[in-house]
């Protein structure tokens, strides 16, 4: 349900602040399967722990694998709250590329 996947992102967030990266997208993985089956794929609760998983994977140094959780996130919310939206996602990205040595992206 719903709920367990709310304490389930909390006990992420958790284990992120402690910087227990794999114990965190453990979590997020959890979460992510609860919402899809709950939500369906494209309700903006998942393209936030797709946000937040990205993030972990990012600390992680995986940074494909961030982008393309930072691109279903963006893709989400621009196609549910329009084009005026996603900034934070859009964020995201520019920071990953910059962290990548990758300025003119």
């Amino acid at each position: 349900t719903l709920s367990v996947a709310s304490t389930l992102s909390n006990i992420a967030g958790v284990y992120n602040s402690q910087g227990k990266f794999k114990e965190a997208l453990v979590n997020m993985e959890k979460v992510l399967e609860i919402q899809l089956k709950s939500l369906g794929p494209s309700h903006v609760r998942v393209a936030a722990t797709y946000k937040n998983m990205g993030n972990v994977k990012q600390q992680l140094g995986n940074f494909e694998k961030a982008l393309e959780l930072y691109e279903k996130a963006l893709e989400i919310e621009l196609k549910r709250l329009g084009n005026g939206h996603g900034a934070n996602t859009k964020y995201n990205v520019a920071l990953l590329y910059r962290r990548q040595g990758n300025n003119s992206q």
